[in-house]
């Protein structure tokens, strides 16, 4: 393979990114060249295979059989029979670059086809289950990509990301029932608070839904806090974009817990920005909120 085709799979990659996430331009100027080209080939399978569970009217057979074949060239990867797609050949030279592992990258896949089957959970057990595939995974490859793994930062990684999944299933409430028929609130916890898909279903807004609302708010909260430890086992460029991503969260939670209406999807403005901006510099001495 010559250096101008792994250049412009990595391009194409970041366009992919770009795309998508509006906030990977800010992000990627946080990271040094390596690590920001790995992150666009991570983030553009990633939002590739969601694609397939999520965009178009197939049907879910061949939803899986797309995502089969994402499994099959992850298998290959680095083989003569490797894939000639750009975002595998990026990926490839990603992970033999920081040898990463190929399960966090099967564990996204298993949450990618957990979508296609699966739109109920039972209880917070079952849903954390979902979110170890489908959020924490990304915190071990950010960590990986800056030599920062290790068992007690695992643990902090997946309390943040889990609780960044959490508060994206609050954000997310009203499109992933009306859209997709997907409901990421613990069945268990509905019946306590005296919710049924009725009230979803229709959009009424109610004391019951605003309480279990704000108890899936105060749990991801929870998960932010605890994850805070990470940032002082972290340093330079990677601690800064720690913080700005806690500083976004916080401020998210801040914006949700103070809705009248629970099925909008709160905006962020150029206030918000300016306050996240200033708290992810002077995050030690800022108490979250």
């Amino acid at each position: 393979m010559t250096d101008d085709t792994l250049d412009d799979a990595y391009r194409y990659c970041e366009q992919i990114a770009r795309r998508h996430y509006e906030n990977f331009p800010t992000a990627s100027r946080l990271l040094a060249r390596p690590q920001r080209r790995a992150t666009a080939a991570i983030y553009a399978f990633a939002r590739s295979a969601d694609d397939i569970a999520d965009e178009g009217d197939m049907t879910q057979t061949a939803r899986h059989q797309q995502l089969d074949a994402f499994v099959a060239q992850l298998a290959h990867l680095g083989t003569d029979t490797a894939s000639a797609d750009p975002i595998f050949i990026a990926l490839a030279d990603t992970i033999q670059a920081f040898r990463l592992p190929l399960t966090p990258f099967k564990k996204l896949l298993d949450a990618f086809r957990s979508d296609i089957d699966r739109q109920r959970f039972p209880d917070y057990p079952a849903l954390a289950a979902y979110c170890d595939n489908s959020a924490n995974p990304v915190g071990e490859l950010v960590l990986r990509l800056h030599d920062r793994w290790d068992e007690t930062n695992a643990e902090y990684s997946n309390q943040i990301c889990t609780a960044l999944q959490l508060l994206n299933f609050v954000q997310d409430l009203a499109s992933d029932y009306q859209q997709r028929g997907r409901l990421y609130i613990p069945q268990d916890e509905m019946a306590k608070f005296g919710v049924d898909e009725t009230c979803l279903a229709q959009q009424h807004q109610t004391p019951a839904l605003q309480k279990l609302v704000q108890f899936q708010l105060q749990r991801a909260h929870a998960g932010l806090v605890a994850g805070l430890p990470l940032l002082a086992r972290c340093h330079g460029r990677l601690r800064l974009l720690l913080k700005l991503t806690l500083a976004s969260a916080f401020r998210i939670h801040s914006k949700l817990s103070a809705r009248s209406d629970v099925y909008t999807r709160p905006t962020l403005h150029s206030r918000d920005i300016a306050v996240i901006t200033v708290r992810s510099l002077l995050f030690q001495t800022v108490k979250p909120t």
